[in-house]
């Protein structure tokens, strides 16, 4: 192979590995102001402090944050999530779960706000997930963790 036509091949891997190809996870921020579900990777961000009735609540769980994607980070940015109340049944603020095919996601991270008045502030399934920097008040269960390899705070331990 000539030097040329090697310098080519090496800048095209090169461009791929940069940013060239296809990446799992969005850069753009997506905006949240009502309960919704989080079905694809990315950075999810609260624009606004949200209070969910029973009716405003997902199906699964029931829950207001639904998330079934892996890699999704969800910035509260300093506003609360409030709920219905925090009897049972009254539903989940936020909740990693398996998606339709009951396939359970990997790597959410949910950090920087307040979680209260739900049955559960925080239920996160399946492998890899943490929660930072997050208040949970006035919830039946605050924190619920299911699966392996969960981190909380900002410290490199974890809960296996």
């Amino acid at each position: 192979m000539n030097s040329k036509l090697r310098m080519q091949h090496v800048t095209f891997i090169a461009a791929l590995f940069i940013g060239g190809g296809a990446s799992a996870q969005t850069d753009e921020l997506q905006s949240i102001s009502s309960c919704r579900l989080i079905d694809k990777p990315g950075s999810y961000v609260l624009e606004k402090n949200i209070t969910a009735t029973q009716q405003d609540l997902k199906t699964s769980g029931p829950s207001c944050i639904l998330i079934v994607a892996d890699f999704v980070t969800l910035d509260l940015r300093g506003h609360t999530l409030t709920g219905p109340g925090s009897t049972p049944g009254s539903g989940f603020g936020i909740y990693s779960t398996a998606d339709s095919n009951g396939r359970y996601p990997n790597a959410t991270l949910v950090r920087n706000g307040s979680v209260t008045t739900f049955d559960r502030g925080i239920a996160l399934e399946g492998a890899g997930h943490a929660a930072q920097d997050v208040r949970l008040m006035n919830n039946r269960v605050g924190l619920t963790l299911d699966g392996i390899g969960f981190r909380l705070g900002r410290s490199s331990d974890r809960i296996q």
